[in-house]
């Protein structure tokens, strides 16, 4: 890696103190509370972010051609640097793989529509959606390939652009170097990067009141109204000097640019992270924590890249994700040290133990392949091979007997050739023709396959 450039140190802004006499803690909609409510946080121990998903499964995925060349990645020391060498198709396929492996889905698109959920009275054109990303050193920020991936399958399921938000609110995410000059070009069109830096009302979090940003929250009266319905933590690997935290910037103290602008205590980071903006909400807002390590720093939080562990790590809930991480990554992979102390405090705090957690770590994964990894295996699982056999032509499925449907479709659901009342031993080919008998284009279709009971879905590609 090349060398430190020289960066002046940000000085953490101090959090205002004054307080407001009604607020909000409600998940949808406002109600008041009596003034100076303290230690009521969202969340509590045994709660469940997503009640499909467990709180302690985190999912790793590890593959080094998510980088275009690994030699020049290992001297990329800057977000445009790190862009251009980044595979952003091959990370997208990955970030499918690891949706899958969350969620228990054969199919990316049920796997992404199972992680991320709306509230029962909106529309998803109605949905905003945040993503909380670290700007505070250019050097090592969550790249475009990931947070992108993630803007896009909001879109998928039908949130507008316009009310999709990437935000730091401690450090500028827009702006040259950052996140602005890639809206259209790796980000969607439309979306919004705030240049919105501490602003916001005052909310109560624990025993203290900090001030959080206006992307996802604002003053309304004496009341606070907050505003996303989807949080996404998209954080990087990168280690810190304050070691009473933990000595690591990663999922928890992502959000010191959400709340309080300036390095909290440990009580408070916890805190922060158990709070109505965070972990409040119905369904809960922050739905999906993404740590970016393809590059890692260990020390932090303006040190340049010092591995490079090309890997992805996601789960549901913050305190598993960075344990895990902590663990598996910057302990075992990288020999950084960290203080034993602070993560035995963010483990009870949140009412785990390193034995609860679930470490998952996959491979690059293949949406054609008939061996990736399932959380769980079932009896009905089926598989297809590509290309394969007496035709090339042909796709040949392997089938539980008690299918008794087939329907190929395109990604926009359009249904392409359906195949009824299969008697046969296992086995069933497609010509590749739709139901006209015309042959389909190549690219990716969905297949489904129905029996008494159960329905499975995955992606083919058709050369």
């Amino acid at each position: 890696m090349k060398k430190a450039k020289d960066v002046t140190r940000r000085s953490f802004l101090k959090s205002a103190t004054a307080g407001i006499t009604g607020l909000s803690i409600a998940g949808s909609g406002i109600k008041s509370t009596i003034a100076g409510t303290k230690n009521s946080l969202a969340w509590s121990s045994g709660d469940q972010v997503n009640p499909q998903i467990s709180n302690n499964l985190v999912v790793c995925c590890h593959d080094p051609q998510m980088f275009k060349n690994e030699q020049d990645a290992t001297v990329a020391d800057t977000f445009h640097e790190q862009n251009e060498v980044v595979d952003t198709e091959r990370v997208e396929t990955n970030m499918d793989g690891m949706a899958v492996n969350l969620s228990g889905k054969d199919d990316p698109d049920e796997a992404w529509a199972a992680i991320f959920r709306k509230p029962e009275e909106k529309q998803w054109d109605e949905v905003k959606a945040a993503i909380k990303v670290n700007c505070i050193y250019t050097g090592i920020m969550s790249r475009i390939a990931i947070v992108g991936k993630v803007c896009k399958e909001l879109i998928k399921l039908g949130v507008q652009p316009s009310n999709i938000t990437i935000y730091d609110a401690c450090d500028n995410a827009y702006g040259s170097g950052k996140y602005s000059p890639y809206v259209g070009n790796g980000l969607p069109e439309n979306i919004i990067v705030s240049n919105s830096v501490k602003t916001g009302p005052h909310i109560p979090v624990g025993s203290s009141t900090l001030k959080c940003t206006d992307v996802l929250a604002v003053s309304s009266g004496n009341s606070v109204v907050y505003t996303n319905d989807i949080l996404v933590n998209c954080s990087v690997n990168k280690g810190h000097g304050f070691t009473d935290k933990g000595g690591f910037t990663l999922s928890l103290k992502n959000h010191t640019g959400t709340m309080k602008f300036s390095c909290p205590s440990l009580q408070e980071m916890i805190d922060e992270n158990k709070s109505e903006v965070i972990l409040g909400g119905n369904p809960v807002r922050q739905q999906l924590c993404i740590v970016d390590s393809l590059w890692a720093a260990r020390k932090g939080p303006f040190d340049p890249p010092s591995h490079l562990p090309a890997r992805i790590i996601m789960g549901t809930f913050g305190p598993a994700v960075d344990i895990m991480v902590v663990r598996k990554i910057r302990e075992e992979l990288m020999r950084a040290s960290h203080t034993e102390s602070a993560i035995q405090t963010i483990l009870s705090s949140f009412g785990i133990s390193e034995n609860d957690l679930q470490w998952k770590e996959i491979e690059a994964y293949d949406p054609t392949s008939v061996s990736r990894s399932r959380i769980k295996k079932s009896k009905n699982n089926f598989c297809m091979i590509i290309n394969g056999r007496s035709k090339a032509s042909e796709i040949f499925f392997q089938v539980p007997s008690q299918v008794s449907d087939i329907e190929i479709s395109d990604l926009s659901g359009k249904l392409i050739r359906s195949m009824n009342n299969i008697s046969l031993k296992g086995k069933i080919s497609w010509d590749g023709l739709s139901r006209t008998g015309k042959q389909v284009k190549t690219g990716v279709y969905i297949v489904r396959v129905k029996g008494n009971g159960f329905t499975q879905s995955q992606r083919i590609n058709v050369l």
